[in-house]
């Protein structure tokens, strides 16, 4: 009996440890709309209905992107609905797609590597 209750405390500060554990490894999901854009992200755009406009998209250092028919654009600083209303922009006011007079488009994050500093030397 007094071995099983020798455990008890250890076996309880076990299982908090495994918890906050766990809490702090879980991931954090960032609000999309206080996200703002950097350079060397990589954002997943694509265009409802047309699977020629589904990629991913690296941002260059600069914050500028491609994208088919739409051309390049300066993402940096601009939020993941920002970039978004931005490119649908151009796809309706560019007439490209004239089977399409209202482009469903989404923007999503794949990898953040913005705001990273290195020093070399």
């Amino acid at each position: 009996m007094r071995r099983s209750k020798s455990f008890l405390p250890l076996f309880s500060l076990l299982a908090m440890l495994v918890l906050i554990l766990a809490s702090a490894m879980a991931p954090a999901r960032a609000d999309d709309s206080l996200y703002r854009i950097n350079g060397g992200d990589t954002l997943h755009i694509s265009v409802y209905g047309e699977r020629d406009l589904d990629r991913d998209v690296m941002v260059e250092p600069d914050g500028g992107i491609a994208f088919p028919l739409v051309g390049n654009l300066n993402a940096r600083g601009l939020t993941l609905g920002d970039l978004q209303h931005k490119i649908a922009e151009q796809l309706r006011t560019g007439n490209m797609l004239p089977n399409v007079t209202d482009p469903e488009v989404t923007v999503s994050l794949v990898k953040s590597t913005g705001n990273s500093i290195s020093v070399i030397g």
